[in-house]
């Protein structure tokens, strides 16, 4: 197996690409992530098994890519998401093809309710982050048409990482922010957790930090980001986003959110010294034919070089958070509402606009039919 080094184009510091990047690891075992040649910071402290915590403390650049596509596509988005973490400062060769992709960190699977998940975008979940396998070649189909890479997990790890996000019908996500019943929560945990999404939280020993939607903002989307040492929490970062995004505004610009760093409290201005969250315009039609007809999202996260395998656990974790809260709730682009009589209205969804948890869609219509 072939692995080559990739420069990011971007640092968490916002410098040129370099002098942010990880540290140097050494391909061993392909079932094995290489290990960093330095050693983890705070290995006995992160309450993360070695594996997760070598995995976070080597990587600073990362790939947040939706799974399951298609499945996402053909359902309107109520399949059980699905997400692939990968590295993307090296590539590494799929098992059985000559294409290079971003080495595999993480497969992340959704755990809900299936009726909740079919009746309200904001649904209660538990996201459990499973070790990757590399990639093999998937089947090919009448001897011409690939099926694409298959991306498995490895049974033989533990969990990593669960992400528990409460919702609907404990929290009215969605309404506007007036009380703590409005405001989007989740916590990220070491390893793996089993419960009701919403009642577990820091009553779990291996809680690792947790994100909120505050009741301030009007017009700019906000999460605050906290660390959890087992006896209490302190908010060290602060994500922020644009007024405007969604709609056909997502098929042409990068969206991003900066984090800023906030310990014991709210910066004044959003510099983005500790990272990045930036979700994805598409590549290429396939990209654009999957964002039109279901919430299929692609993102790139950048963090600090100085930040902990720990303190990055819970920035992934909030970027899967930002993920439900943002993007499982936006209207597609284009929709078209008919009488099935040859009337109907062609709905353009030019964006969104956030305002104080809400998302107010700014459309066109176009009526169509003799009516």
């Amino acid at each position: 197996m072939s692995v080559v080094e990739k420069q990011p184009l971007f640092t968490a510091s916002g410098g040129p690409a370099g002098g942010d990047a990880p540290p140097v690891y050494a391909m061993q075992d392909p079932m094995q992530f290489p290990g960093s040649q330095q050693q983890p910071k705070m290995f006995e402290q992160s309450q993360l098994d070695l594996l997760t915590a070598q995995k976070f403390e080597a990587v600073n650049h990362y790939s947040l890519m939706q799974g399951n596509q298609f499945g996402e596509t053909l359902s309107c988005g109520f399949c059980a998401n699905q997400y692939l973490i990968t590295d993307r400062t090296k590539l590494v060769q799929v098992e059985g093809r000559t294409e290079l992709v971003e080495y595999p960190l993480f497969i992340v699977q959704e755990e809900s309710d299936c009726c909740c998940r079919c009746l309200c975008p904001q649904h209660p979940i538990l996201a459990k982050f499973y070790h990757a396998r590399p990639p093999v070649a998937g089947p090919t189909h009448c001897n011409c048409c690939y099926g694409g890479h298959v991306w498995k997990a490895d049974n033989t790890q533990p969990v990593a990482l669960t992400v528990e996000r409460d919702g609907c019908c404990a929290k009215w996500v969605g309404c506007p922010i007036c009380c703590d019943k409005c405001q989007s929560e989740a916590w990220v945990h070491a390893g793996n957790v089993d419960g009701t999404p919403g009642a577990i939280g820091y009553s779990n020993s291996k809680a690792i930090g947790r994100s909120k939607v505050p009741n301030r903002g009007c017009f700019t989307p906000m999460m605050e980001v906290m660390e959890y040492d087992g006896q209490a929490e302190q908010q060290t970062g602060l994500l922020t986003g644009p007024c405007f995004f969604g709609g056909c505004l997502d098929l042409c610009v990068n969206t991003v959110f900066p984090i800023t760093s906030a310990p014991g409290g709210t910066p004044s201005v959003s510099t983005g010294d500790t990272g990045r969250i930036v979700k994805q315009r598409p590549k290429g039609l396939r990209e654009m034919c999957c964002q039109l007809h279901g919430d299929v999202d692609n993102y790139e996260i950048d963090l600090a070089s100085s930040l902990t395998a720990r303190q990055k656990a819970n920035y992934i974790g909030t970027a899967v958070h930002v993920d439900y809260w943002f993007f499982q709730r936006d209207v597609r682009p284009i929709t078209c509402h008919t009488d099935h009589q040859g009337n109907g209205v062609l709905v353009i969804t030019l964006c969104n606009m956030y305002c104080k948890g809400c998302l107010i869609p700014i459309c066109i219509a176009i009526p169509f039919g003799k009516k």
